[in-house]
């Protein structure tokens, strides 16, 4: 199964939150063009473009970025009263959310897509430059403070989803310290000699490991493909492919998966290409069980960790952006209902967080024992 690096995790969990955030963002551009004095449609949609700016250059997408920042100028000045709401003006922020989404969207197919935004900035900086001939700012009229007694106002367009944030469940939560990292984790052997791959699925199922086997190089990278692997353990010559050229293909398929070699002869060269390359261990044939079952342990155990780091990381990040939000909260105001959205997810992910971190203890000291 394919799994990502760290910096595709983030920006993948970026793009959720930024799809999220976009949802629904045109009809509420209509409605400032519907009712230009009220303060709280103008301030609902800058909280969420000045979030999308802030966790865009965090997730690595500085061009996104940017072009929300330009964005943001815009709503600042609506924000401030120096930039009255005329239909031109909302033809151009129609047309910014609409490059907004373009843009979104492209970066979901591929992270380092780039679209053309000049058309849109150059419109921005035409409505700054004729500001001081535009007619007076119009009054804005500042969003009623709720009253305690007063219901929740129904969720706007923009407003956070109520849906909760799922913690994504643990990659390994030991019982006791017994439990150890071949509880259910899934090795694959991959040898053309099918005594040797008997040998090891022997050896590996007995220290309770889930075993899938493969004859050859093609028929691992599929299943591969189709399955959670938690370590690959494979022959370095095989008639289909070399070493560094099988690795290289696992790379391309799993770019974490932990990779040990098992080999009757390594010369130094191939060692050192398979290593730098990201394989986890070299094993020489023939070999102690308890070798190869502490090798397969030892790379299980790092991938565990990783899988919780990742996880944590990913939990962390939205955090982030749901902080980036309260924080706009704070300083321009929103809804109780959108505030209180905001916070239950920032309570979902601490949750998570807690739980990860937990999860990473264990598993540190599981391996040290």
């Amino acid at each position: 199964m394919k799994e990502a690096s760290f910096e595709l995790e983030l920006q993948s969990v970026f793009l959720t939150e930024a799809e999220e955030m976009l949802e629904g963002t045109e009809s509420a551009f209509i409605a400032v063009e519907a009712d230009p004095t009220n303060a709280a449609n103008v301030d609902r949609i800058f909280r969420l473009i000045h979030t999308i700016k802030g966790s865009a250059h965090v997730a690595g997408f500085p061009a996104l970025g940017q072009f929300a920042h330009v964005f943001e100028t815009l709503l600042d000045a609506l924000r401030k009263r120096t930039l009255p709401v005329t239909p031109d003006v909302v033809d151009v922020l129609l047309a910014g959310n609409d490059c907004l989404k373009t843009f979104v969207a492209a970066l979901r197919q591929d992270p380092g897509a780039t679209i053309d935004t000049a058309g849109v900035v150059a419109r921005i900086d035409a409505l700054a430059a004729n500001r001081e001939r535009t007619a007076p700012p119009v009054a804005l009229t500042p969003p009623a403070a709720a009253s305690p007694l007063t219901p929740p106002a129904a969720a706007s367009p923009l407003a956070a989803p109520q849906a909760p944030i799922v913690a994504p469940p643990a990659p390994w939560a030991p019982a006791s310290a017994s439990d150890g990292p071949s509880n259910g984790r899934s090795i694959l052997i991959c040898d053309d000699e099918p005594a040797i791959v008997k040998l090891m699925q022997g050896i590996l199922s007995a220290a309770r490991f889930k075993v899938h086997t493969a004859d050859g190089a093609r028929r691992a990278l599929s299943i591969l493909a189709a399955e959670t692997i938690d370590v690959v353990v494979t022959d370095l010559k095989m008639p289909e492919m070399n070493g560094i050229d099988f690795i290289r293909a696992v790379r391309a398929v799993n770019q974490i998966v932990p990779v040990i070699f098992v080999s009757g002869h390594v010369e130094k060269r191939s060692a050192v290409e398979i290593l730098r390359l990201g394989a986890s261990d070299v094993i020489e044939k023939p070999f102690e069980p308890i070798t190869l079952v502490f090798a397969v342990q030892r790379a299980a155990a790092v991938k565990i960790m990783r899988d919780a780091v990742l996880s944590l990381s990913r939990q962390s990040f939205r955090a982030f952006v749901a902080l980036k939000r309260l924080e706009a909260h704070a300083v321009l105001g929103g809804t109780d209902g959108e505030r209180a959205a905001d916070k239950q997810r920032l309570d979902e992910s601490m949750e998570a967080i807690q739980m990860l971190t937990m999860q990473i203890l264990a598993s540190e000291r599981l391996t040290k024992s």
